[in-house]
């Protein structure tokens, strides 16, 4: 795709042709690929446990909680990322750059209230 150009499609990316300006990086339509996704970004899931425990064990309240981030990502994007908004480049925003999966982190908490 040559932004000078946007109407012309280009089917292979340009070789090696030196005009001094190197366009070799650009992205072109060859290179494009679907990148919708559909992902859980965040969920946390909690229990308090009722009074008549709680009292029993001599505690005002307790509560046992999960909470997952990026727990799963639909897509048929072929890269780690579909996301790839953290381009290097400002001046191509969305180029996946080899940008680093979603990390899936799971946290497990009880908060006691004396």
């Amino acid at each position: 795709f040559d932004p000078a150009q946007p109407d012309r499609d280009v089917r292979y990316a340009r070789i090696g042709a030196n005009t001094g300006v190197t366009l070799n990086n650009q992205a072109t339509n060859y290179s494009v690929r679907d990148a919708s996704y559909l992902r859980l970004r965040n969920a946390t899931l909690g229990y308090t446990l009722p009074q008549t425990v709680t009292n029993r064990l001599k505690l005002q309240n307790i509560k046992i909680y999960a909470s997952g981030a990026n727990l799963f990502t639909i897509t048929k994007y072929p890269g780690l990322n579909p996301e790839s908004s953290g381009s290097i480049n400002a001046l191509m925003p969305g180029v996946d750059q080899g940008s680093y999966p979603a990390i899936r982190t799971l946290t497990f908490g009880l908060n006691l209230s004396f």
